[in-house]
């Protein structure tokens, strides 16, 4: 499924770094990133990495917070390390709308103009969240991995 409920992209960055050592690295790097953002479940497999973070408490600037699960796949082709993901919203998608329309009935009497007010309220609170995660999660992946390796930005290839 698409936006609104999951995303997917592709990071690639460059190293000299032997392969084997770029697998376990990378892997290690981004394992352990997830679970300093506070992700559950977080799960390898190889060069496969599985998450969840979903609704939970957690402050408001946590990276994860609209993210509900997420794949990682990690390829090193010579000296490019490409980093695929695919990340979901669903939790946060449904949260938002019981908290911005069950919020707003529970209030009381909503015509047009009061429904189309709840709207762009929970557009505005799911989709700036969303864009947000579209923009760091990336980011947060590329620096993980960066750090790991010790590789300069001017070796990042967008």
């Amino acid at each position: 499924m698409p936006l609104p409920y999951s995303s997917s992209g592709r990071i690639e960055l460059t190293s000299d770094v032997n392969a084997q050592q770029i697998d376990s690295k990378v892997v290690k790097a981004i394992v352990d990133a997830l679970t300093k953002k506070r992700a559950r479940n977080v799960q390898q497999n190889g060069n496969q990495i599985t998450f969840r973070a979903g609704v939970r408490i957690v402050d408001n600037l946590n990276l994860l917070l609209p993210i509900t699960s997420g794949e990682i796949s990690i390829f090193v082709e010579g000296t490019r390390i490409i980093i695929r993901y695919n990340i979901r919203f669903t939790e946060f998608f449904i949260f938002t709308l019981l908290l911005v329309f069950g919020g707003g009935f529970a209030l009381g009497d909503l015509r047009s103009r009061g429904l189309a007010f709840l709207a762009i309220v929970w557009l505005v609170l799911f989709g700036i969240n969303v864009l947000l995660a579209l923009i760091r999660f990336p980011w947060f992946l590329r620096s993980s991995v960066t750090k790991a390796l010790h590789l300069e930005p001017d070796s990042w290839i967008f």
